[in-house]
Formats: structure tokens, C-alpha cells, sequence
């Protein structure tokens, strides 16, 4: 019989910043529910200050989306149309009904 071997996962030295992220967005509107702080070097991190919390973005080929975010959620926007997002969040692009329950 075969014996069993834990998987071992290794870790990066370096920290996450974000657990989804973009490289296509032209434009991104913060409703007033977010707080700026300094980010890594060369970008700038929004902090959500309520559950709730919603970024409009419009992409590169034309969609627009609103994110929403609970309480201390985080969006790190950089040069080049590049942004990170912290998970949890809720994504749903324009023009497909309600506002989605967090």
C-alpha cells in the first residue's frame, strides 16, 4: 500500500496586495464611502470605510461595472490602467438589475 504525503504549499516572501485584479481600466468613480491611504510604490489604495462601498469602473472595451465591498475592503490603483481588488466583493456589470445584497 501507497503511503499518504501532506502536499506542502510554499509560501512568497513577498505580501498580497489583492486577490483579483484589472489591467483594463480607462476610468474608476469612488462613491464617498472610502478613505485614500498611501499604496505600494507608484499606486494608491482606497480603503472602504462601510460595507457597502461601491467603485464605478469603465473598461477598456466600453463595460461599465460597480464593485461593492465590505467594511475595510480594498482597491489599490496604479499607473496604466492597472487595479487590484481585495476579496470579498461583488461585482455586476451595469444594466443588470439591483443593487446586490453584502
Amino acid at each position: 500500500m501507497a503511503k499518504k504525503t501532506a502536499s506542502v504549499r510554499q509560501t512568497s516572501p513577498y505580501p498580497t496586495l489583492a486577490q483579483t485584479w484589472s489591467n483594463r481600466v480607462v476610468r474608476g468613480e469612488f462613491d464617498n464611502n472610502w478613505k485614500t491611504v498611501a499604496g505600494p510604490a507608484g499606486f494608491v489604495s482606497y480603503v472602504a470605510k462601510l460595507t457597502g462601498a461601491s467603485v464605478h469602473v469603465e473598461l477598456g472595451n466600453g463595460t461599465e461595472k460597480r464593485i461593492f465591498f465590505k467594511k475595510g475592503g480594498v482597491v489599490t490603483v496604479g499607473t496604466g490602467g492597472v487595479s487590484l481588488y481585495s476579496k470579498p466583493h461583488i461585482t455586476k456589470t451595469l444594466g443588470q438589475g439591483n443593487v446586490p445584497n453584502l
